[in-house]
């Protein structure tokens, strides 16, 4: 399991030096069984280093700026939404514009009541990035998505997972806790098995239903004669928990 935890001071504010080092940590995704997305401190992420943004003199600064915060950000969202492993994130108070956007890039979205999900986009007279113009669609529909980005409504954990913002609250542990625990799990699943569904389910909706179970058809036959099926199957008959891991294909803990 990969654990990433954002940690760049009060808001974890993401300025060029966080973006470049989440940018790097690309090359560890195809590594891992499960990817976990938390924070230190009391929020998760504000967002982009807002300060520096504030504080350019000129146009061409501010674009040399931009740049060099959301093209390393951009990268790494990418490569996180395309992970054939399960991602989880784990938001503790507020989610703010990149850091809405990190979150809503996660397969799994744990929270707790007080978390506060807000695009903030509009108070700098900004458009989104990072993504969210994609992703929130996907999770809440495209009324609600376009709702939250032009109002910049502020939804708390509660409001979030009613609305499929996020997956579930947290139990008494707290969402980080919650989140590296279900990343734990999903990292001792059928990692093959789970990265097929997460293929199925994003391309269904390019897909007639008949199409759709023409393609569950090739992939459980698949996967029921593969090596994670074959232990599945064992583990059945013995009545014991199958040893998924034995069968990765190479990947890390």
């Amino acid at each position: 399991m990969l654990h990433l935890d954002l940690d760049t001071g009060p808001g974890n504010p993401l300025g060029p030096v966080a973006a470049a080092e989440l940018d790097a940590a690309r090359t560890k995704l195809s590594d891992a069984r499960a990817i976990v997305l938390t924070a230190s401190g009391d929020d998760f992420c504000f967002g982009a280093d807002a300060r520096a943004i504030i504080s350019a003199s000129s146009d061409d600064e501010l674009d040399d700026l931009v740049d060099r915060i959301a093209a390393p950000l951009h990268g790494f969202v990418g490569a996180l939404v395309a992970a054939d492993v399960p991602t989880v994130a784990g938001v503790t108070g507020w989610a703010t514009g990149i850091g809405m956007s990190l979150a809503c890039a996660c397969d799994l979205v744990i929270v707790e009541p007080t978390t506060r999900f807000r695009s903030a986009y509009p108070t700098l007279g900004f458009t989104p990035d990072g993504g969210l113009t994609w992703t929130l669609p996907r999770r809440i529909g495209r009324s609600r998505a376009t709702e939250l980005l032009l109002a910049d409504r502020v939804v708390d954990g509660v409001e979030a997972v009613g609305l499929g913002l996020a997956t579930r609250l947290a139990g008494v542990e707290g969402a980080t806790a919650d989140a590296v625990a279900s990343a734990h799990q999903l990292a001792a699943g059928p990692t093959r098995a789970l990265a097929v569904t997460k293929q199925l389910v994003e391309a269904s909706c390019a897909r007639s239903v008949g199409e759709q179970l023409d393609e569950e058809l090739a992939a459980v036959r698949a996967a029921a004669k593969g090596p994670e099926g074959r232990a599945g199957r064992a583990a059945a008959a013995s009545r014991t928990t199958p040893e998924f891991r034995t069968w990765n294909d190479g990947g890390g803990s």
